[in-house]
């Protein structure tokens, strides 16, 4: 007790420190950590309505929303949100100079800001855009002149944003683009439409680091071909060469009507796509309008949705217009949907009672064109547009009463989708449809009609035409298959999430002697002493060849001594090293750290992230007293 009285009258006469997070060595992996569920300023500074040529301040309304206020922020912040999406338009707010390029005008450059740092002041994560800019940034363009046009224009947008936030820390993030469309066949992908999003990305983060200060550390965000979240648009992402480490994120969007277990598939399925690109992953556009029904599952639904996402790796962030998709009312807080708040900041998962069923067995299905109705069409070949269906009806239980489901596609058919359930009476007469031509469902929920008995489904792809041959292949190999459950009333069992869950994916590297998870590689404090890469290399397996970084993401050699902060990145995969009691991220144990330690834990603002973490030394979701103590008994050691 007289050392650690001593100890303390020692850091007393240091002095007291910040360590701030450092942007330099604020990744991707750092962000997910830390970031919770997210929600969109929707059809706010991303309204618009008059042409270029003049600043347009008054089009921030022009939707029907208020001017956005510090009020609004706090008030979402107090709800449980840490990040914001800001979508801008900036094409309505432009002129052209003597060379003929875009300039946006400084008075909505300053309004952005403003918006911003309504959020950014109170220490949440910000992500601003380009959205519906679609009349100057587009793909699926093959004059060259017009092209080049539209690059320069990509360039020079992202080289006034990033300059005018330069000096923001990594609180701030840009995200390139919203939803790039392919003009050769809107809303379709394509692989030359997919080969020019690339070379748009490429472009984002070239603009943006080029600008200095802050920006060459900055988290940024790319998306595939009009965001879409299959497996053939996320394959077809050339990830951006980039001169900092870790700093890339993917975006996507997806909405579903799901309700239960059936959405992880889903969401499993993008977070192994975008890691097989080595990236992590958000959606952010997410959510259901007031005609949802039942409008009493609303709120299942966009609590199931976060929840699922989050244990799949995801951050979801919903969309919020103000309008029909509005859960914060920005006339009236009050009045604000406080149930659905709660779903997505207070998120459950629902597991349905009942067993899924899976359709997997080409002998199962049968290939031809239905009528509306889900009558067959015997006029057609069956080789018509490859309509997949079930032959025989699937019956219906007694007393259920909504059917949801999932179709497993990873081919490269992109639009491989469900466009119809039909159901029949007991006489197996047709008595009521839902279709959909275009784009169809890649996962939802409908509800079971008062009377039918059976139903059957249809799945093709809207835009090509899908062989059988294809479909028994994909079948075959497991790459394509269609699951769907039926529930009641009462058979949805909710379950409470922890924010704090760590998720775990397939790792490609392990050890015997550390402590590996998804994303960390936790070195205890009685297996390192000056830790050298060349003892730490002895003690891990990896499948692959692997690179360490050090925290000014420098490749280390093998005589260096690792530290915490570092990084092992396998090309597919990033892992942190978190050296117990090394809080400073030196690689030494020393008075610096309990320091530090000591100073984090009378004020608890010192220390974040992994750092936080390797101070963590009994155990504790907080660092104690105790702590302190065996920090000291480490170092005196």
């Amino acid at each position: 007790m007289k050392k650690l009285l001593l100890l303390i009258v020692l850091i007393l006469l240091f002095p007291t420190f910040v360590n701030a997070t450092d942007i330099k060595t604020f990744s991707a992996d750092d962000f997910f950590s830390e970031a919770r569920v997210g929600w969109n300023l929707g059809n706010s500074l991303d309204s618009h309505y008059k042409s270029s040529g003049a600043p347009n301040l008054s089009e921030e309304t022009i939707w029907g929303n208020p001017k956005v206020s510090q009020e609004l922020i706090d008030f979402v912040q107090a709800q449980g949100f840490n990040v914001i999406r800001i979508p801008v338009t900036w094409f309505n707010h432009t002129y052209k100079d003597a060379n003929d390029h875009y300039v946006i005008y400084e008075e909505w450059l300053d309004r952005v800001k403003e918006v911003v740092d309504y959020a950014y002041n109170r220490g949440m994560y910000v992500m601003i855009n380009t959205h519906h800019d679609d009349k100057i940034l587009y793909t699926g363009v093959v004059e060259q002149g017009e092209w080049d046009e539209i690059k320069l224009t990509a360039s020079n947008l992202w080289k006034q944003i990033a300059t005018k936030f330069k000096d923001y820390d990594e609180h701030l993030m840009f995200e390139a683009y919203n939803e790039i469309d392919n003009k050769q066949d809107s809303w379709v992908f394509s692989d030359f439409a997919a080969g020019e999003v690339n070379t748009l990305n490429q472009i984002f983060v070239d603009a943006v680091r080029s600008t200095g200060g802050n920006n060459q550390y900055r988290l940024l965000i790319i998306s595939p071909l009009i965001m879409q979240n299959t497996t053939q648009a996320i394959n077809a992402i050339k990830v951006p060469n980039d001169s900092a480490k870790n700093k890339i994120i993917l975006s996507v969007h997806m909405y579903s009507g799901q309700e239960d277990e059936l959405l992880g598939q889903a969401f499993k399925r993008i977070s192994d796509d975008a890691a097989n690109k080595g990236l992590r992953v958000m959606i952010t556009e997410f959510g259901n309008t007031t005609s949802y029904s039942p409008i009493a599952h609303r709120a299942i639904n966009l609590s199931n949705y976060v929840a699922r996402a989050y244990e799949n790796g995801i951050i979801p962030v919903i969309w919020d217009n103000g309008s029909d998709y509005s859960i914060i009312n920005r006339k009236d807080f009050s009045k604000s949907k406080f149930d659905l708040i709660d779903a997505v900041t207070k998120p459950v998962k629902y597991t349905n009672k009942n067993k899924a069923v899976v359709y997997d067995k080409y002998e199962q299905l049968y290939y031809k064109r239905v009528h509306d109705d889900g009558t067959f069409d015997e006029k057609n070949k069956p080789e018509w547009w490859g309509v997949w269906i079930n032959e025989e009806l699937i019956p219906i239980k007694d007393g259920q009463k909504f059917i949801s489901f999932y179709v497993h596609n990873r081919t490269d058919a992109g639009l491989l989708n469900l466009h119809g359930i039909y159901y029949f009476d007991a006489e197996q007469k047709p008595l009521f449809a839902y279709h959909k031509n275009f784009p169809g469902y890649n996962s939802n929920k409908f509800a079971i009609p008062e009377g039918a008995k059976y139903f059957r489904f249809a799945i093709y792809n809207c835009k090509v035409n899908t062989k059988p041959a294809f479909i028994q292949e994909a079948l075959e190999n497991g790459k394509f298959y269609f699951t769907y459950n039926t529930y009641g009333d009462n058979d949805l069992v909710g379950e409470k999430i922890d924010w704090n869950y760590k998720y775990k994916p397939s790792t490609d590297v392990s050890s015997d002697t550390y402590d590996v998870s998804n994303d960390e590689i936790v070195v205890d404090s009685n297996n390192h002493n000056k830790l050298t890469v060349s003892e730490f290399k002895n003690n891990i397996d990896s499948k692959q060849n692997y690179t360490i970084y050090d925290n000014n993401n420098n490749v280390v050699s093998d005589d260096a001594i690792i530290g915490t902060g570092y990084t092992v990145n396998t090309g597919s995969s990033s892992y942190h090293i978190v050296i117990m009691g090394d809080v400073t991220g030196d690689g030494l144990i020393n008075i610096s750290d309990i320091a530090k330690l000591y100073n984090h834990y009378k004020t608890g603002g010192y220390l974040t992230s992994y750092y936080l973490e390797a101070g963590l030394l009994t155990h504790n979701n907080k660092v104690t007293i105790g702590d302190v103590a065996k920090l000291y008994n480490i170092y005196k050691r």
